[in-house]
């Protein structure tokens, strides 16, 4: 979600015969992986030379020598969204760029499962989503202007695939014909923070 964080697990590999003297070092970049192309500099072990849209948001959170390149971005921004790339410097001619790449992508507002069609007199389940992916809080979920509804349910879970996490929200209740137009929402926040995320829907119900 934007103005959160986000960790990008990573490791990497290289030649076993190779024996780092000085340390390694490492550069994240974004949308390219080689440096002849001129990509946005995320991070740079070096130095603090990084691209200005990335100034005081990285962190090395992984050990370069332990083969570790897990990178923190904090306060991202929908500007921050596409792939970032690992290059490392194991010292002398061994440089490696990865073209294994992370894809992030940050919402400006959570997102909701809609059915194709919603009928009257017909259970109905509405789903709505936000990632975890930002160690320093967990988000929580709201559904709003739920009052109106027939005895509704919400069950909540947390699902992890891959590299990421995402907590859901799923409000249960069966619409009637007088529930057509009437406005549902989602509330995505972070505890003890100002984020506050929101989405709203009008309920399109059809007679059957």
């Amino acid at each position: 979600m934007t103005n959160s964080c986000v960790v990008i697990p990573c490791s990497f590999m290289y030649p076993s015969g190779i024996r780092p003297i000085r340390g390694i070092h490492g550069i994240w970049y974004f949308g390219q992986p080689y440096p002849q192309l001129f990509p946005p500099v995320v991070f740079k072990s070096l130095t603090d030379v990084v691209h200005e849209s990335y100034k005081g948001r990285t962190k090395l959170l992984g050990d370069l020598n332990q083969r570790n390149c897990t990178l923190l971005i904090g306060n991202v921004g929908t500007e921050h969204s596409g792939r970032y790339y690992f290059r490392a410097d194991i010292g002398g001619a061994n440089k490696y760029s990865y073209p294994d790449f992370a894809e992030l992508k940050v919402l400006d507002q959570p997102n909701i499962d809609l059915p194709e069609e919603i009928v009257s007199d017909e259970s109905l389940e509405l789903t709505c989503y936000a990632p975890d992916n930002c160690p320093d809080t967990t988000p929580e979920i709201q559904w709003m202007y739920t009052d109106y509804l027939p005895d509704p349910e919400f069950s909540s879970e947390y699902i992890e695939e891959s590299n990421t996490a995402v907590i859901s929200n799923t409000l249960t209740f069966t619409p009637r014909p007088m529930h057509n137009g009437q406005l549902l929402g989602c509330r995505v926040y972070y505890p003890n923070t100002t984020l506050v995320y929101e989405r709203l829907i009008s309920l399109d119900v059809k007679c059957k």
